[in-house]
């Protein structure tokens, strides 16, 4: 790249190095412990630009990543803490409230850490005293300490990032119980057997349950809040003065999504806090606007919007009905759904696009994932507004991190980051594939390129649907490469396709 770092794809990830460190062996490894995509950089080029950053293609997305100035050779130390110990095949038992391992026991420390960038690039070393005046090294938070003598011992650890600096010392002191044979108690015991043996029977129990509740609490939930920069400060409160987060459902690309509750009108809703490195990239400029817009729209078809606002930490959020059902994509059978079913799902996707763009919003994200069925009526919803634009009239509107949409769906101008209601009725048709075949077009048609247009037109007249000859075309232009050419109206679109479908005469003409 421009900083003369080297760049390479592995099986585990992107590795990268300078010069020197790629001689000798010595590779920083980037992985999904990072946020890289699951298969790295995949097989294909990688485009460095003017800017330092770099683009290339993932199975499900463009990446656009800005490599920090100091990745390779890290300026800061990451820190560690102990955080529990165990033996023997015992629980781990939290570092405060260890008690005392028994004698002879192999003791294992295990070390956390709230290090997420370059994650898999952590070092540790310690050493034990006062048995150990060298340190050891290692890259797991599992540090064997072996068998160790009776008496106090002191656990001294520093972290840092592949070769950055080492941090501070932690330490923590904990002691091993004396061989059982050497203890007072044991010798007094062995004199007062017959008189102390029923009192001794009762305190063993009784501290024996005191270390039981001592032990490691189930730290799932919290490790997934730690995953979420932003749930911290978040769960339990209340965001103006009505919205309170309670727990975290699902982290995105572009936002973590909370289970909340709005207490004014005492109803469940979600929660939509956007990343703070999406904000910084100019989310917060649009926000209000972008809100303003999607609150406008009331359709039975669209998620409902109950309000926004900034965190304490000042990142936008947005607060959504909770929609009980399943997605689109749960829902689609293996070889796809009855041909009035198809029907009645297109329509109302078709009115929910409708909807949106009549206010000047474009989804970019229009996928199975993204529609919902609703649990007791069965209506379609269409969800997630993440990566909605609102069209400017004097300025074209970029992504915002990267190339917005799922690359299986997205419109080809999307790449560029562009996009028009076009763009919507492009992802769509690839939708209404889906629900007949079953089957993603990529799947479908793993080889078209520039010729998909006009290979769908083939197989659907190959399929026997009904469908009209004036559908089938509308079919073929909503996937052309020029935006230009496909229709511009999601309702007439729908309705004309989904009329053919269900064998009923409520389509009208859709205006190309």
């Amino acid at each position: 790249d421009i900083t003369g770092r080297l760049w390479r794809a592995g099986e585990l990830g992107a590795y990268v190095a300078y010069a020197s460190q790629a001689e000798s062996g010595n590779w920083l490894r980037l992985d999904q412990s990072d946020g890289f995509p699951a298969n790295g950089m995949n097989t294909g080029s990688v485009f460095v630009d003017s800017d330092g950053s770099m683009w290339w293609g993932a199975d499900n997305d463009l990446v656009h990543y800005m490599p920090p100035r100091d990745l390779v050779l890290p300026e800061f130390a990451a820190q560690g803490f102990v955080s529990a110990f165990s033996w023997e095949n015992h629980a781990p038992r939290l570092a405060e409230a260890i008690g005392d391992p028994p004698h002879g026991s192999k003791v294992v420390a295990h070390i956390g850490s709230l290090q997420f960038d370059r994650r898999n690039a952590l070092r540790l070393r310690y050493r034990l005293l006062p048995e150990e005046s060298s340190w050891r090294e290692g890259s797991s938070l599992d540090l064997p300490l072996g068998s160790l003598s009776a008496g106090a011992h002191t656990l001294e650890v520093q972290g840092r990032v592949f070769t950055g600096p080492w941090s501070h010392t932690v330490s923590q002191s904990f002691s091993v119980l004396r061989p059982f044979w050497a203890t007072w108690p044991f010798l007094i015991g062995v004199a007062v057997v017959g008189l102390g043996g029923g009192l001794g029977g009762y305190r063993w129990e009784r501290r024996r349950k005191m270390i039981q509740q001592r032990r490691l609490p189930d730290l799932r939930a919290l490790r997934a809040d730690a995953m979420a920069p932003e749930a911290h400060g978040l769960i339990g409160n209340v965001l103006d003065g009505r919205f309170l987060a309670k727990r975290v459902l699902a982290r995105g690309g572009f936002a973590t999504v909370f289970d909340g509750l709005d207490k004014k009108q005492n109803r469940r809703c979600a929660i939509k806090v956007f990343h703070r490195d999406v904000a910084d990239q100019g989310l917060a400029q649009r926000f209000t606007q972008e809100v303003a817009a999607l609150e406008s729209v009331m359709h039975r078809n669209v998620v409902r919007i109950y309000g926004h606002g900034e965190t304490p930490q000042g990142v936008p959020y947005l607060v959504m009905e909770f929609v009980e059902g399943q997605t689109l994509r749960e829902a689609i059978p293996e070889n796809g759904f009855r041909a009035t079913e198809v029907a009645t799902l297109l329509r109302e996707a078709g009115q929910a696009l409708g909807a949106i763009h009549t206010h000047g919003i474009c989804h970019r994200d229009l996928k199975p994932d993204n529609l919902m069925i609703r649990a007791e009526s069965g209506e379609l919803v269409l969800i997630d507004f993440s990566i909605a634009i609102v069209k400017s009239p004097d300025k074209t509107v970029h992504g915002l991190s990267k190339a917005a949409g799922t690359i299986q769906y997205m419109a080809p101008e999307q790449a560029a980051g562009w996009a028009t209601s076009a763009s919507d009725i492009y992802s769509l048709a690839k939708v209404t594939m889906e629900m007949i075949t079953g089957k993603r077009v990529s799947e479908l048609l793993p080889d078209a390129s520039w010729d998909l247009p006009v290979r769908v037109r083939e197989m659907l007249v190959a399929m026997k649907l009904g469908l009209s000859a004036e559908s089938i075309e509308l079919m073929r232009s909503a996937l052309e490469f020029d935006p230009g050419r496909r229709p511009i109206n999601a309702v007439a679109f729908a309705d004309k396709i989904a009329g053919d479908l269900a064998g009923d005469s409520r389509s009208f003409n859709a205006r190309v």
